[in-house]
């Protein structure tokens, strides 16, 4: 868990304000994460382990011609759980990712509706904090992982 001047948050209490961050108005939610907003981005868990899990419905308009979901995307889904994870942990401290890598493992086929990213904290620093995750498909395959190092601006004190 992160916390910022000592004020150190609970597991318990990250979930709670990332269901609650995920779950507000559209409206609210455009205007302070629009990219989550954008996606239609699910709150599903935030296990005690401190790994966060959200679901992204998939629409037409993310695959390509052969129908298959654009790899861009996947690495969007990351960098958008990294983001609301490192927003709500650090109470609204910018912390802009330093690099993001991403594997594909297996493409999501048309009759995928729904992906599924958890991500997790590997290391953290006074100034980088690194994450790593899987994203999957509705039947549970491993559709890519991916590793990234975030600046940590705020300089929270983490303990994983």
């Amino acid at each position: 868990m992160l916390t910022e001047e000592k004020t150190e948050m609970t597991n318990e209490e990250v979930r709670e304000a990332l269901k609650k961050e995920l779950s507000m108005p559209y409206e609210d939610l455009i205007r302070l994460h629009p990219t989550a907003a954008d996606f239609g981005t699910e709150f599903i868990d935030y296990s005690p382990q401190g790994e966060l899990t959200l679901a992204y419905p998939l629409k037409p308009a993310q695959r390509n011609g052969y129908k298959l979901l654009q790899g861009g995307y996947i690495a969007a889904f990351f960098d958008n759980n990294y983001g609301i994870f490192s927003y709500i942990s650090t109470k609204g401290s910018p912390m802009p990712t330093v690099n993001l890598s991403v594997n594909f493992h297996k493409a999501v086929l048309e009759d995928t509706s729904k992906i599924f990213v958890s991500t997790r904290v590997v290391s953290a620093g006074r100034k980088i904090l690194s994450m790593a995750g899987e994203a999957r498909n509705e039947r549970g395959d491993l559709i890519a992982t991916c590793q990234a190092n975030i600046l940590n601006t705020a300089g929270a004190q983490i303990s994983i």
